[in-house]
């Protein structure tokens, strides 16, 4: 005898109880009276409580004992041998968009459904079946060990589109759903590299040769604004048209020749005009569309705005007027009331999140070098200021305790740095009439390094079309202290800036627009376009299609449940019972003891 649920052979107790109530039941033959009022309150007033008395077999105890013993039957089901044990099979689905490659025959994914839901359909009613997707973080989307009709409605509505990632993590959750003797089963295009010893598999796929876009940026700096693409085919030499759209309008197209596995790259220049989001079009027929349609967001404006402080007829206006002058990317403003980004020269107060660059004669001896500068300083990189003669230098012990030299040069410190929250004030310790530093070839590049700086650190996103999993810095203007990413699914995630307003962005995988929001604003400040390039993807030449069973038979520890007849036959014998017993105590009630 095996049961279901032991725990149901705590019904039996009710037999005690009902024995107990019969051991204490009054039984008087009940008599008609004319009135109660006749006897008056003493003789109504019962004297004592119940006595225990002899128990009378009558049917209606037997009865009431048969109805506790069907409940007990019910809530323990007792069977005489061992049910057939539910079989679990654990299906992994390779999620990446490859997965969604066109054929012959059709798409790989559908292929892979249909396939899929045959195995499932074949199972009994009582079976389970857990359902796992690929990605960056595996999702159960059905289960763990749901019946087979839930798992073909959640089947039906996979549709691979995520991005590059291991299938590793989704084996290993599978593994941990599976109990002991469960199938997992891995559903993608193509067997995995190594073999995974104890996994049934299932591939539809087809090796094919493609054609994709593996990289697109948009580009607007000293070069000039144009579009980049990289394109690879991957199986077979291919002859291609790729076509720069804005909109619907082309605006511009080149015929490429493809080499096998050999990456291509085209340059589009890009009209003053275009503004808006363009995109690049790979034409032909090709297997996988996903990378052959790729959008471009503009990136933000990268003009470095300067303010020249001083006079402008003062020698040293002049000469950053004249190093301005062969700089790209920068405008000088000439309102006292715009915003700027640097602030060059002694006058006037710069504004909150201004670079400043003051001049400041010292009292030191004049240097001719050696220029020692700290390493890795961004405006002082890649200069070199040998036969520069500095006078004006600022002797270091009479140096600010808040401001760290950048430049020295015998016991003098020629530049050195302030930074007040984020602003930056850069001081060249130089008197400019006496020192070459102006006639020297330094010092272009010194303000070129300068401009290059500030330029880095503007707020905003300076390259806002990623590569899936390409992490990016991106700088909140003054007074922000977080950035809210949205991605396309709608899913938010917070990032704190750092002491000068830097966030780093992690690689984002899900290709899409990503939504940037400033604090608990509202308002939409920026995007990142992840963009569907992925050469990994776009690979279809190992695709096959394949079918191993597992070592198991997919017998899991969960039970099948008693069949329908088993849960209606105690229910029903428990119903009669306590109806005959029912009426056998109501014609007892009428009958003498």
């Amino acid at each position: 005898m095996i049961l279901f649920n032991p725990w149901g052979l705590l019904g039996l107790l009710a037999i005690p109880a009902i024995i107990a109530i019969h051991l204490f039941r009054r039984r008087f033959h009940p008599r008609p009276v004319t009135g109660l009022f006749l006897y008056g309150p003493t003789v109504r007033t019962v004297a004592a409580g119940r006595k225990r008395q002899q128990l009378l077999w009558r049917t209606s105890l037997l009865m009431e004992l048969l109805a506790a013993l069907a409940l007990t039957w019910y809530l323990s089901d007792p069977h005489l041998d061992e049910r057939q044990q539910s079989r679990h099979v654990v299906v992994v689905l390779d999620s990446r968009w490859r997965v969604a490659a066109n054929t012959a025959v059709g798409s790989v994914d559908a292929a892979l459904r249909a396939l899929t839901a045959q195995r499932i359909a074949a199972l009994h009613p009582e079976d389970r079946v857990t359902l796992v997707t690929s990605g960056a973080a595996p999702v159960v989307t059905s289960g763990p060990a749901a019946r087979p009709a839930e798992a073909l409605a959640k089947l039906d509505a996979w549709r691979p589109q995520q991005p590059w990632h291991d299938l590793e993590g989704a084996l290993t959750l599978g593994r941990s759903l599976a109990d002991q003797g469960a199938t997992v089963l891995l559903v993608s295009d193509r067997p995995p590299q190594t073999a995974i010893p104890g996994i049934a598999l299932l591939t539809a796929g087809q090796a094919l040769a493609t054609v994709g876009v593996a990289d697109a940026r948009w580009y607007d700096d000293a070069d000039g604004r144009r579009v980049v693409a990289r394109i690879l085919a991957q199986g077979a030499a291919a002859t291609r048209r790729l076509e720069l759209r804005l909109g619907e309008r082309v605006v511009s197209a080149q015929d490429l020749r493809l080499v096998d596995g050999v990456p291509t790259t085209v340059v589009f220049p890009l009209p003053s005009d275009i503004v808006d989001t363009v995109s690049v079009a790979l034409l032909g027929e090709d297997p996988l569309p996903t990378d052959d349609f790729i959008p471009l967001i503009p990136p933000p404006p990268s003009v470095v705005l300067a303010r020249l402080a001083d006079d402008p007829q003062a020698p040293l206006t002049k000469h950053l007027r004249r190093a301005l002058g062969v700089v790209p990317g920068v405008r000088i403003v000439e309102d006292p009331l715009t915003a700027v980004h640097l602030h060059l020269g002694n006058a006037g107060t710069p504004g909150a999140g201004t670079w400043s660059l003051r001049f400041v004669a010292g009292e030191a001896k004049p240097v001719l070098g050696p220029f020692l500068t700290r390493r890795g300083h961004p405006v002082l990189g890649g200069i070199d200021f040998t036969g520069v003669l500095w006078t004006g230098g600022l002797p270091a012990p009479t140096a600010a305790w808040d401001a760290s030299a950048l430049m020295e040069a015998g016991g003098t410190i020629l530049v050195s740095e302030e930074r007040q929250g984020r602003d930056r004030i850069l001081t060249l310790h130089a008197d400019l009439a006496t020192s070459g530093l102006t006639n020297h070839p330094a010092w272009p590049s010194l303000i070129a390094n300068l401009v290059a700086a500030r330029r880095a650190t503007l707020p905003g996103v300076r390259q806002p079309n990623l590569l899936p999993g390409q992490e990016q810095l991106v700088t909140l203007p003054v007074g922000r202290n977080s950035l809210r990413v949205i991605d396309p699914d709608g899913r938010e995630s917070r990032l704190n800036a750092d002491g000068d307003g830097t966030v780093l962005v992690p690689g984002l995988l899900r290709h899409g627009l990503h939504r940037l929001l400033l604090d608990d604003e509202t308002a939409v400040w920026g995007h990142l376009n992840i963009l569907p390039c992925d050469a990994r993807q776009a690979d279809l030449r190992h695709a096959e299609t394949t079918s191993r069973d597992a070592t198991t038979d997919g017998r899991g520890l969960v039970e099948r449940k008693r069949p329908m007849l088993a849960h209606l036959l105690p229910i029903i014998a428990a119903a009669l019972v306590a109806l005959a017993g029912w009426f056998t105590f109501t014609r007892e009630e009428g009958r003498a003891p």
